[in-house]
C-alpha cells in the first residue's frame, strides 16, 4: 500500500502536513506541524484514523530536543524546540523526508519565547532528516552537526518525548515502560524501572499500552549511544505549555544517567524515552553524522505482554540486518 500525504487535518489538528503509512499494523501518521509551533527538529507520530476523526495513537510526541556543547571551561545546553529552522518534507509512494536545518544566525522562534528570557543559539549547522518506508514500520533518523565555532567542541545530542501512547487519556497513568538490552551473555530486560546505559550489541527504550497493545520506542546499535526511560527530562528544567523549558545550567554528556537508575516509576511519573547521541569532540568546519531508529507497533491481543514485545523487538532488529 503506497504512502499517501495530505493537510486535511481534522479540526483539533488541522495546522500540520501528514504522511500517512496505513500498510502496517496500527498504521502510522507522520505529522510535520507548522512552523513556530513549539515541536521543533523532529516530528512526531501517530496511529491511522476513521476519516473525520480525531487520531487516538500516539507513539511519539513532540520531542523535547537538546543539544549539549562543551569543553574544558564551559558548557552550554539548548533547547531546540525555540530554535529558527528551515523545513522541508518531501514524499512519494514508497519513502517520505522529513527534514529541519539550523545555522548559525538564524535565531530563535521569538513567538515561542517570552519576552524577557534571552536565548543564547549553539555555532553549529545541523539538521535532522527523518525517514519512512513504506511498510518498514520504524523511522529512521539522521542527525548531522558541523561545528561553526572557532574552538573543538564536545558535542551530544538528546532526543527525548514522553508520549501518552493513547491519546484520549491525555496522561501517561496507564503507560509502562521497557528497557531491552542485548549483550553478549545474552538479554538484559528492565520493565517499568527507571533504566539507561550504553548500548553494547543493540538496544531498545520504549514505553506501551498493555490493554491496547500499542508499542513504540527507539532503538539503538552505536556503542557510543546512552538509552534510557527516566522520571525526569534530560539537561532541561520547567514544564511545556505551562511556563518555559530551559538548559540545565552547566550540563555536560556526564551528566546524562548511564546507570543505577533501578527505581520503580510511579502511577503518576513521567515516562521519558531518550537517547544521547555522542557527536565526541568536533574540531572547527568539522561536520559528523549519527543514525537511531523509531520503531512502533500496535500488537495483536495475544502478543501484548512483556515477552511479545521482546519478540517484536528482536524481529525489527532481524529485519535492520536483513535477516528475515
Amino acid at each position: 500500500m503506497p504512502l499517501t500525504r495530505f493537510t486535511d487535518g481534522y479540526k483539533e489538528f488541522n495546522d500540520a502536513e501528514y504522511v500517512e503509512d496505513a500498510s502496517v499494523a496500527g498504521g502510522i501518521v507522520l505529522t510535520m506541524p507548522k512552523y513556530q509551533w513549539r515541536n521543533t527538529f523532529s516530528v512526531d507520530y501517530r496511529g491511522s484514523r476513521e476519516a473525520g476523526q480525531p487520531w487516538k495513537t500516539e507513539y511519539f510526541c513532540e520531542p523535547d530536543t537538546v543539544l549539549l556543547i562543551e569543553d574544558e571551561n564551559a558548557a552550554q545546553g539548548c533547547y531546540l524546540p525555540y530554535l529558527a529552522r528551515v523545513d522541508d518534507l518531501w514524499a512519494n509512494a514508497s519513502q517520505a523526508r522529513a527534514a529541519a536545518r539550523f545555522a548559525p544566525g538564524m535565531g530563535a522562534i521569538s513567538a515561542l519565547l517570552p519576552v524577557t528570557t534571552p536565548l543564547e543559539t549553539p555555532l553549529v549547522d545541523m539538521t535532522e532528516m527523518d525517514i519512512l518506508r513504506a511498510g518498514s514500520g520504524r523511522v529512521e533518523t539522521q542527525i548531522t552537526i558541523k561545528n561553526c565555532d572557532s574552538g573543538a567542541k564536545r558535542t551530544t545530542y538528546v532526543y527525548q518525548d514522553a508520549a501518552y501512547m493513547w491519546f484520549p487519556d491525555g496522561n501517561q497513568v496507564t503507560v509502562e515502560t521497557m528497557r531491552l538490552q542485548a549483550t553478549p551473555q545474552g538479554y538484559i530486560r528492565d520493565v517499568n524501572l527507571e533504566s539507561a546505559g550504553p548500548t553494547v550489541g543493540w538496544q531498545f527504550a520504549g514505553t506501551f499500552s498493555r490493554a491496547r497493545g500499542i508499542v513504540s520506542g527507539l532503538l539503538s546499535f552505536e556503542p557510543s549511544d546512552i538509552l534510557g526511560v527516566s522520571a525526569h527530562y534530560i539537561g532541561i528544567s520547567g514544564a511545556a505549555n505551562v511556563s518555559y523549558f530551559t538548559p540545565t545550567p552547566g550540563y555536560r554528556r556526564a551528566d546524562v544517567p548511564a546507570a543505577g537508575l533501578g527505581g520503580a516509576f510511579g502511577p503518576t511519573s513521567l515516562k521519558n524515552r531518550f537517547v544521547a547521541m555522542d557527536f565526541g569532540t568536533l574540531q572547527p568546519g568539522q561536520s559528523q553524522t549519527r543514525v537511531f531508529y523509531r520503531i512502533m507497533t500496535v500488537l495483536p491481543e495475544e502478543q501484548r505482554n512483556e515477552q511479545g514485545i521482546h519478540d517484536w523487538v528482536r524481529l525489527k532488529v532481524m529485519q535492520h540486518y536483513g535477516l528475515v
